[in-house]
């Protein structure tokens, strides 16, 4: 692998070399990545001269050998071929180091994916998003292409399934805030493990797209007859999270039973629900919340748009039904996270073909 990094190299094909650097060096080769991206969109935009260019190329190039020294460097031997989970012969003829190499990669690559996913949670620019946005769906491909060398067939989602066939995801976001596992990797797992099973999933960092609109999607979600609902304290305090579960709740007639049968909740993080002083400082939260926008929208001094008032009604809303929601949520099993993840989900994923046979 080192000879063959090498050879991009020396033709100066940089970009590839780095990309398969990153395979083996996921964190230094992403950086390298980005190092070489910016040098060439400042190139394009005029902002170097041809010398400036050529000198940070090189340094980039150097970068790129000194990395290449934590690659193991192995060669092909032994022709081996692979067959399919199915069983279904796959025509394709590795050797026992190509082969360990490419599920190598595709343990990386895997990772990588989890990364710049967890980035793109963080990122508030808009143009950083949408970027990290094609850098996801380039990985997946990847993912793809190398599961499909190595003979493991991969199921994709149907695209043409009804909306009531959709599976959605209503939680909260990971952030700098957390300490160990971010709450949002169960999601991570959940989602991936769905849609490469061929459930059609629907989230909002992989469907709503740049410059969607997130009213809209809360909207779908609040309409959909399957929803994985990630219970944390963020997810409680957080005005999306809430509206979302507000409108499923809405939209089953606030009927305890039509609503328990829609959503699927996962405890992402440890909270005891079943202590009255927990409810009454959420309560009291949301009626900070709801005085606060009651304070804007009544100010006959300041113009305040529609847009404002519906956001009080929202969180108005949410803090009217908050102890109901709350108490059903506590009252339904939810398991924990580790529980929920053995065997590849197999327990969430029961529960939803149960559920998708009755919608």
């Amino acid at each position: 692998m080192q000879h063959t990094i090498r050879q991009l190299i020396a033709e100066n094909r940089l970009e590839e070399a780095i990309k398969a650097l990153a395979t083996f060096v996921p964190d230094e080769g992403i950086l390298l990545q980005g190092r070489l991206a910016n040098l060439n969109r400042q190139n394009r935009s005029g902002l170097l001269s041809h010398d400036e260019y050529d000198r940070k190329l090189a340094q980039i190039s150097a970068a790129a050998l000194e990395l290449l020294k934590k690659v193991p460097d192995t060669s092909p031997t032994t022709e081996i071929s692979k067959a399919s989970p199915q069983g279904s012969a796959v025509a394709t003829h590795l050797s026992s180091l190509e082969a360990e190499g490419l599920e190598k990669s595709l343990e990386l690559t895997t990772r990588r994916l989890n990364a710049v996913r967890e980035a793109h949670a963080l990122a508030v620019d808009a143009s950083q998003r949408f970027a990290y946005e094609q850098q996801i769906a380039n990985l997946e491909k990847e993912i793809a292409d190398l599961k499909a060398k190595l003979g493991l067939t991969t199921s994709t989602p149907s695209r043409s399934a009804a909306p009531d066939q959709h599976i959605y995801f209503s939680y909260a976001w990971g952030d700098t805030s957390e300490s160990g596992e971010s709450r949002e990797d169960i999601v991570n797992k959940l989602y991936i493990s769905l849609k490469e099973e061929g459930f059609a999933v629907r989230r909002d960092k992989m469907d709503l797209g740049y410059r969607g609109l997130i009213s809209e999607f809360m909207k779908e979600i609040g309409r959909g007859h399957l929803i994985v609902v990630a219970i944390s304290d963020k997810y409680l305090r957080s005005p999306y999270c809430m509206h979302e579960l507000n409108e499923i709740y809405r939209n089953s007639r606030q009927d305890r039973e039509t609503f328990a049968e829609r959503i699927f909740p996962i405890r992402v993080e440890r909270m005891d629900m079943s202590k009255p002083a927990v409810l009454k400082g959420y309560l009291q939260y949301w009626k900070e919340q709801e005085e606060e926008w009651s304070d804007l929208v009544k100010d006959p001094s300041l113009p305040v748009g529609e847009q404002a008032y519906s956001q009080y009604t929202r969180i108005k809303n949410i803090y009217q039904n908050f102890s109901d929601l709350f108490l059903f949520l506590q009252d339904m099993n939810a398991l924990s996270k580790d529980l929920l993840a053995q065997d590849d989900f197999a327990v969430v994923k029961q529960a939803i073909r149960q559920r998708l046979e009755k919608v």
